[in-house]
């Protein structure tokens, strides 16, 4: 099925950011490649969509999972560079850009994976989340459709994405409400017994 995308080539975002082409959509929001016209580099930039703006709960966790993955300078999670608003009022925020493929689609396509293979994967993941969890983050959604492998070098380096539901251990007061007591939040296939009760005392062992 075709996807209506929101901005099309050549569109500029917050006079800075010009669309190159959509890279890809998810429940919430839609990627695109764009170019900063200042230094000519590309990046990945994603928007929530339209439908949601309104909606206060849901553009706090976009902008969570921004300042989220933001606060870890780590290589092994993904960077987020920028955070802003399209002309309508739709918050958007700006990521490295990154080429390769998910380990969802590797899981799909090649296993069993070897051990050697599976063990450097899980060695960058380990190393990822050892960096949010020092700045004490809990992503919560941890998943193969969340592990990244970008080209690059001899071997693909993995980057953690989308902390758009993760937990501080120490939480700002603004987000409680989005991480109350009896909330259910994650894949339930991959989710530890405690979160899938919906407690809100969860910590980094949920990882």
């Amino acid at each position: 099925m075709a996807v209506d995308f929101i901005y099309q080539p050549g569109h500029l975002l917050a006079g800075k950011y010009r669309v190159v082409k959509p890279l890809g959509v998810g429940g919430m929001g839609q990627v695109f490649v764009v170019e900063h016209v200042g230094i000519g580099r590309r990046f990945a930039l994603k928007v929530l969509l339209p439908e949601f703006r309104g909606n206060k709960e849901l553009v706090a966790r976009f902008e969570r999972e921004a300042r989220m993955a933001a606060g870890i300078s780590h290589e092994h999670v993904v960077q987020v560079t920028d955070v802003d608003f399209d002309e309508q009022g739709s918050p958007f925020f700006v990521m490295e850009l990154l080429e390769g493929e998910s380990l969802e689609d590797v899981i799909a396509r090649d296993a069993p994976l070897p051990l050697g293979r599976a063990v450097a994967i899980l060695d960058q993941v380990l190393d990822g989340l050892g960096a949010a969890h020092a700045r004490g983050i809990v992503h919560r959604d941890l998943k193969p459709a969340n592990v990244f492998l970008a080209k690059g070098g001899k071997l693909p380096k993995v980057k953690l994405l989308d902390f758009g539901i993760s937990k501080q251990a120490t939480q700002d007061p603004a987000d409680v409400g989005l991480t109350r007591t009896g909330m259910v939040m994650g894949t339930p296939q991959y989710m530890a017994p405690e979160q899938a009760r919906g407690s809100r005392d969860v910590d980094h062992r949920v990882d």
